[in-house]
């Protein structure tokens, strides 16, 4: 995983400092109809610094599955998305991963990621 710290604040909301691209470890999600994805976004550097995120599930033949993508993020600030039920592949797909692109000069962010059932 390309971070610099890394502290999981519970199984689904991890607060990082990132310098690339990368994905965070498998996680689990309950069983709800949708997932409301988070990116909270306190500090962005570097030269022209862009980062997004998007939510992937395990699908039942083992791939990763975007279910969810939020908007990239330049400045400081908060982004939601929701993914719905019918974007997850089956209902066994609980296992979870964030996964992000950081672009620019040198970036770097420092982001609480989160996923939550609804």
């Amino acid at each position: 995983m390309s971070v610099s710290q890394q502290r999981a604040l519970d199984s689904n909301s991890l607060w990082v400092v990132l310098t690339a691209g990368g994905v965070s470890d498998q996680f689990h999600l309950s069983a709800h109809a949708n997932v409301i994805v988070a990116s909270i976004v306190t500090a962005i550097n570097g030269t022209s610094p862009s980062l997004q995120l998007f939510l992937d599930v395990l699908d039942p033949a083992g791939n990763w599955t975007q279910v969810a993508a939020l908007t990239a993020q330049t400045a400081t600030g908060v982004q939601t998305a929701i993914a719905t039920a019918s974007a997850v592949p089956g209902p066994q797909a609980r296992v979870a991963r964030f996964r992000w692109t950081l672009t620019g000069t040198a970036p770097s962010a420092t982001v609480l990621l989160t996923a939550a059932g609804r």
